[in-house]
């Protein structure tokens, strides 16, 4: 990945660069083998479709699931979350039956959105809080549970703070005293970072996209246990491909990189994790050192080592970013940077207006270097001192304490 320069991209929690195996092995599936791999007879076609298989078995490999178990393609989280929650809902729809799902107030907008539609068809959503630190309790799930809730879902990392759910422990006890309950967690940003034994879990369904892990734009994937308790409509009808789950033809050169990126982007970050947790510390630790009345909305303890998330108070994250514009940082999810509004995770944390709209988000992955890193925080810290003088908030805040 020596080609693309990184030395100003601090947004890896919004996409990554494709890296060069994924490339590699894209290509011969742009050209000559072009082949339609749902073509029965033709050889060429015959040799993609065992291409897709390899691929297909690849991918289960890394995520640590069944080689017996379901992974639709698709185009990314946000349509396997549709394919999830909408899926589940249109079946019941047919039953002539309304549904409660239990998700979290800090999922991403691709689920919450999703969620928000489905309670406007009628079926009940329970959305829960969490605590200032982003966090909430297995009590807190089984509390919320009913005896029409068919589905949970929980993220297992927040794209905006980094912060990890144990998704496995609440899986396990959400179906220890609920056992038909179907358990989902939108995987996206841990995916291709950390590993989890999927096949040994309570989990019944993950949503992933190849474009956090080093793969490319428009394909992602939802894996479902084979023996898992679920009823799910299908979204996109067709020809009946991927046993009828989703309709149309497969987009092969990216389902073959996408499984090759997955391999490379779990060595990588097993292989950088501590270096990674290092510049997380350091971050954090250099702009304290220069700046007062700072948030940190990251928990060290508990979370992905290639994220911070801080608040500077006084300003907005969106006028030091607009000061910045030879870097790309963010002030939350890039699938809602449209919107001028407080991020809705920290809001969802207590967070005051104030507070939340403060917020910057720091991401890094393959291809940072520890001067990349030292460059963007003395032109960040410029900015912030720069600011600082002129902010009416900032003065106002600082005359309180």
């Amino acid at each position: 990945m020596n080609e693309v320069d990184v030395s100003h991209y601090f947004d890896f929690c919004a996409t990554t660069p494709l890296c060069d195996v994924a490339r590699d092995a894209m290509m011969p599936f742009l050209g000559q083998d072009f082949y339609n791999p749902n073509q029965k007879t033709f050889v060429g076609s015959l040799r993609v479709a065992r291409k897709i298989e390899d691929a297909h078995q690849k991918i289960l490999m890394k995520l640590c699931a069944d080689e017996n178990d379901h992974l639709i393609f698709t185009s990314g989280a946000t349509e396997s979350n549709n394919l999830v929650l909408r899926g589940l809902c249109e079946y019941y729809d047919t039953q002539s039956e309304k549904i409660h799902i239990v998700t979290t107030a800090v999922e991403h907008a691709s689920l919450l959105n999703v969620a928000l539609d489905c309670s406007r068809r009628g079926h009940e959503v329970t959305v829960l809080p969490v605590n200032r630190q982003g966090q909430l309790s297995a009590e807190d799930v089984l509390q919320a549970i009913k005896p029409h809730t068919k589905l949970v879902s929980i993220m297992s990392a927040n794209n905006e703070t980094g912060d990890l759910f144990d998704v496995i422990s609440l899986a396990k006890a959400v179906k220890n005293k609920f056992p038909k309950l179907h358990f989902h967690s939108d995987m996206t940003q841990s995916c291709g970072k950390m590993t989890f034994d999927i096949k040994n879990s309570d989990i019944d369904s993950i949503s992933f996209s190849a474009h956090k892990f080093y793969g490319p734009k428009g394909c992602g994937g939802l894996w479902l246990k084979k023996k898992s308790y679920y009823d799910i409509k299908p979204q996109i009808l067709g020809g009946g491909q991927q046993n009828q789950w989703r309709g149309g033809t497969l987009s092969v050169a990216p389902i073959i990189g996408m499984a090759e990126a997955l391999d490379f982007s779990l060595a990588t970050y097993a292989q950088k994790q501590s270096e990674y947790r290092q510049w997380q510390h350091g971050i954090y630790e250099e702009l304290s050192a220069h700046h007062d009345h700072l948030l940190l909305n990251t928990d060290f303890n508990s979370s992905m080592a290639t994220v911070v998330n801080i608040s500077v108070l006084g300003l907005k994250g969106e006028e030091i970013l607009l000061a910045l514009p030879e870097y790309a940082l963010s002030t939350g999810s890039a699938c809602q940077a449209h919107l001028s509004q407080p991020s809705h995770v920290l809001m969802g944390r207590g967070y005051t207006k104030e507070e939340a709209s403060a917020s910057l988000r720091l991401s890094w992955g393959h291809g940072t270097t520890p001067e990349s890193i030292k460059n963007m925080l003395t032109q960040l810290s410029q900015v912030i001192t720069q600011k600082r003088r002129q902010s009416l908030s900032y003065e106002m805040l600082t005359s309180l304490t």
